[in-house]
């Protein structure tokens, strides 16, 4: 009798307690945009796409040559992200050593738009803080002009925006 009480306590017990998920732990986004700037997040993602958008299809190797500073590990991360998010396709290339080739789907067609737009907000914005600064209406000091990475604008690394 015990043990039967026991194995049923044991039982109901299993059944309350369930694992918890990396997935239960996400509360569903309150706003729509939050879906897409869950899949933008990170550094390097901005630019990924930027040199997918611009060049076409592109393997590991050349994405990694488009933008310097990055690591292997976070470019692998970050394209294994973006797969995920279904922004972009990984296709196999045959040749002598297996090559992945990374294009945009769909998704990532419509965020080419949308980045094309934050390129020329941003433009605008350093331009009025450019502005502002001359005219000394800027508390704080000049804004740091250079880019530090490859550049949207067409600036190369290092080069002083103006």
């Amino acid at each position: 009798m015990h043990a039967t009480i026991c194995f049923l306590y044991l039982r109901h017990r299993a059944a309350r307690v369930r694992p918890i998920s990396e997935t239960s732990l996400r509360p569903e986004p309150a706003c729509p945009a939050e879906v897409v700037l869950e899949a933008l997040k990170g550094r390097w993602t901005i630019h990924i796409l930027k040199s997918i958008a611009d060049r076409g299809a592109l393997h590991f190797g050349a994405v990694k040559r488009a933008i310097p500073g990055i690591s292997s590990k976070v470019l692998t991360k970050q394209l294994r992200h973006l797969e995920q998010s279904s922004i972009l396709h990984r296709q196999p290339k045959p040749a002598v050593r297996l090559e992945m080739l990374y294009s945009l789907t769909n998704r990532g067609q419509e965020l080419k738009a949308v980045l094309d737009h934050l390129t020329q907000l941003g433009a605008r914005w350093q331009h009025e803080d450019a502005s502002r600064w001359q005219r000394g209406d800027s508390e704080q000091g000049r804004p740091d002009r250079r880019c530090t990475t490859i550049s949207c604008c067409g600036a190369a690394p290092d080069e002083v925006i103006e």
